[in-house]
């Protein structure tokens, strides 16, 4: 099946999504045991957290003590960007819908 090929019922497109779903995910479990993220040096926190000036790109609130570098994108690409860790931790369990 092609990207323009027309689904015929919502059925069949619900399925098509659960099956490019399961997919991805098989995929990125198995890259989970191969990549290796090398800790943050000092420097580079330190021009992640000047990016948003010091403020939680999520919640806006100014970041004092600790914090996390978020990815923005996939981390291989390098997009990280300062959020609180409590507001990191919540959303980790949400969806984006939610805000």
């Amino acid at each position: 099946m092609s990207a323009s090929d027309p689904f015929l019922r919502a059925e069949d497109f619900a399925a098509h999504l659960r099956s490019l779903r399961e997919k991805r995910s098989d995929q990125k479990l198995a890259l989970r045991n191969q990549v290796v993220r090398k800790p943050l040096a000092r420097s580079e926190r330190e021009q992640i957290f000047q990016k948003t000036g010091g403020r939680c790109h999520i919640c806006g609130g100014v970041i004092e003590g600790a914090w996390e570098a978020d990815h923005v994108f996939s981390h291989s690409l390098g997009r990280l960007i300062p959020s609180a860790t409590i507001t990191d931790g919540f959303t980790a369990r949400r969806s984006f819908s939610g805000y």
